[in-house]
């Protein structure tokens, strides 16, 4: 198929291609502008449109995160998931076998790091895991222990 073929009016997804830009790539195809049902305009590849790689400006990945319980949690409080707080078990790929704790190559540290109710807490960089594992528990200590006091007392009274 050619990749600068005139697809004027074609729709793929909630994309409408509306108008062939000047800029043409080789690998991608012809650069496109494209009308989203939502109402926005993107400037997009053929190939990439017509290939199923993008099937709107976003706004469907912005629906679907809206209604996804595990990006947000099942019980979000406050900005924070409880159930996520509560579970101490660290990511798949991680080092150092605790959550928020890292090693940061650039520094040739171990920084430690936390999020609450969705503030970023830097909890510094430490020459050994230990301390940063430490400094990342007392973090806890202080942020989601009171935390969880109150969400599952309040639970258990309304219950």
């Amino acid at each position: 198929m050619d990749r600068r073929k005139d697809i004027k009016g074609n729709k793929y997804g909630r994309l409408t291609a509306v108008k062939m830009q000047k800029e043409k790539t080789n690998k991608h195809g012809a650069i496109w502008l494209w009308h989203c049902d939502c109402g926005k305009k993107i400037v997009a590849p053929y190939n990439n449109v017509v290939n199923s790689k993008c099937k709107s400006c976003g706004c469907l990945k912005k629906e679907y995160y809206k209604t996804v319980d595990r990006f947000y949690g099942v019980n979000n409080v406050e900005g924070t998931c409880p159930e996520r707080i509560k579970s101490k078990k660290p990511n798949k790929n991680s080092k150092s076998g605790t959550k928020g704790v890292f090693y940061d190559k650039t520094k040739k540290k171990w920084h430690s790091k936390i999020t609450f109710q969705g503030i970023n807490y830097d909890l510094g960089r430490f020459k050994n895991k230990s301390a940063a594992i430490k400094a990342r528990k007392e973090a806890e200590k202080k942020l989601f222990i009171p935390f969880l006091e109150e969400y599952y007392s309040s639970k258990k009274e309304n219950n």
